[in-house]
Parts: structure tokens; C-alpha cells; sequence
């Protein structure tokens, strides 16, 4: 499918979506037959479903690029940033998640900050869209991970980033999309499979009340009313310093001024 799409300057929504289902059909094996979602199945078919599993795929890419890093760290980020502000439906989503990404250039320096940037951002749509409408009453939108899925990454109501990280890693490093009710005739996971089911339905259904209350304690998220508002204070002090100076140096030149009329007059009377 990609030596397909590479082959054309451009491409129409319908033809891709033809693309898409050639490549599902040639290679069905590798999908289920069930339909619908997996793991980021919601309650009822309006919740969840792809904006999950887009964050699900993305977790994923940073965390690929860590293990198989990429000559430029900021890549996987970049072409996620791309995506969403081109071909993501939901407008609003993607003026957020463009207004975030005006803080990634600062602060992703490597693979391994680009994975934390990224949770980081999600988290913030996490506390953004909670008790909003589109969230699912059943799978409520957290700060994750949260302490009972990884009580390390918490220390005082603050994360502990190395932690996190490394959980991180873990958790997007062995992907896979079954759960047990997908897997027909069976009751019970053997204990060496384990790691391969997914579990982000469970770990949805819990969640902290803890958020953090220094959020990554070494980096500046700025955006661009907030560098507008700096540039303008900036701009602002610098322009009454200049009224200053002026208005002193007019007030010293007025005096200067005053202190010559007095000796020219003291010269006529003396003369």
C-alpha cells in the first residue's frame, strides 16, 4: 500500500479508503473477524474507539523510535503533529493538539523526551476532556498511569519521571490488541502470554485523583500567547524606560538651561 501511494502526487479520501480495504483483504489473517474495537472499545459505539487508538498508535511510534531511533528525535512527533492538524476530523482536537505541539521543539531533545512529552500532552486532554460529554461514563479519562497500575510512578502526589518512563517503555514495547474474550475456546491465559494481552480497558477503568503539581519541573510550555504576552511586557517596560530617560534628560537640560540664565545675568549686573 505504501509503494502505491508513494507512486501518485496525490491521492482522493475515497480512493485511500479503497487502498486500505485491498490491503485489509489481502492480508485478513492479521485482523479479526469480530469487527469493531479491542482495546479501546468504549461502552457504546460513540465513545472511545479511534481518537483511543490513535493515542494507543502514537504511544507506540515514540517509544519504536526509542528502541530504533531515528536520525532526527523530534521525527515520529512531527509527523503526528502533521497528521492531526491535515487529516483529523475533529477541528477543535486538532487546534489543541497544535497549540501543545508549539511546546514540543523546546523541549524534546531525544527519543526518550519525546516519549515523555507525549504522555505528558495526553494527560492534559486526559484532565481537559474529564466529565466532558464525549467522555465514557464507564471508562472516565485520568491521569495515567495511575497508582494502583504503577504505584512507583507516584511519590507525594508528584510523578517520578524515571519511573514513569520506564513504564512507559514497558507498556508500548509488546503491543498487542487481544483480550480474552477474543480468543475463542479460551478460558485462561497461560502465565508466559500474559504480557501480550492487552490491558488498557482495565487500566481505563481505574485511575489517580493525583495530578502533578510540578509537571515536568524542567521545562517551559510556552505557547504563543503566552511568548505574546512576554514579548508585550517586554516591549512595555522597555518603552516607559525610554519615556524616563527622556523626560530625565529634558529635566536636566531645562535646569542646565536655568542655571545659564543666572550666570549671564549675573555678568550684565556685574558689568
Amino acid at each position: 500500500m505504501r509503494d502505491e501511494i508513494h507512486s501518485k502526487t496525490e491521492i482522493k479520501g475515497s480512493d485511500f479508503i479503497s487502498e486500505v480495504k485491498s490491503c485489509e483483504e489481502g492480508n485478513s489473517p492479521v485482523y479479526l473477524s469480530t469487527g469493531g474495537w479491542i482495546g479501546c472499545r468504549g461502552s457504546e459505539p460513540r465513545f472511545r474507539g479511534y481518537p483511543c487508538a490513535l493515542w494507543t498508535m502514537f504511544h507506540t511510534l515514540v517509544v519504536q523510535a526509542y528502541l530504533h531511533p531515528p536520525i532526527e528525535p523530534k521525527q515520529p512527533l512531527r509527523t503526528m503533529r502533521g497528521y492531526i492538524t491535515h487529516f483529523f476530523g475533529c477541528t477543535d482536537c486538532s487546534q489543541h493538539f497544535q497549540s501543545m505541539a508549539e511546546t514540543m521543539e523546546g523541549n524534546v531533545t531525544d527519543t526518550a523526551s519525546s516519549i515523555l512529552w507525549l504522555w505528558k500532552a495526553h494527560n492534559s486532554v486526559n484532565k481537559r476532556l474529564h466529565n466532558d460529554p464525549t467522555e465514557d461514563p464507564k471508562h472516565p479519562k485520568m491521569q495515567f498511569p495511575p497508582p494502583d497500575i504503577c504505584p512507583e510512578c507516584h511519590e507525594g502526589g508528584v510523578w517520578n519521571i524515571e519511573k514513569v518512563l520506564i513504564f512507559l517503555k514497558n507498556m508500548y514495547t509488546n503491543i498487542s490488541y487481544l483480550s480474552l474474550s477474543d480468543l475463542p475456546g479460551v478460558t485462561e491465559i497461560p502465565a508466559i502470554a500474559s504480557n501480550l494481552i492487552r490491558h488498557e480497558v482495565i487500566v481505563d477503568e481505574k485511575g489517580s485523583t493525583k495530578f502533578e503539581k510540578n509537571e515536568m519541573h524542567a521545562t517551559w510550555d510556552l505557547n504563543l500567547i503566552d511568548i505574546f504576552l512576554v514579548s508585550l511586557l517586554y516591549l512595555t517596560s522597555v518603552a516607559i524606560i525610554g519615556l524616563i530617560c527622556i523626560k530625565l534628560c529634558k529635566k536636566y537640560q531645562r535646569k542646565k538651561l536655568n542655571v545659564n540664565s543666572w550666570d549671564m545675568a549675573d555678568i550684565f549686573q556685574k558689568v
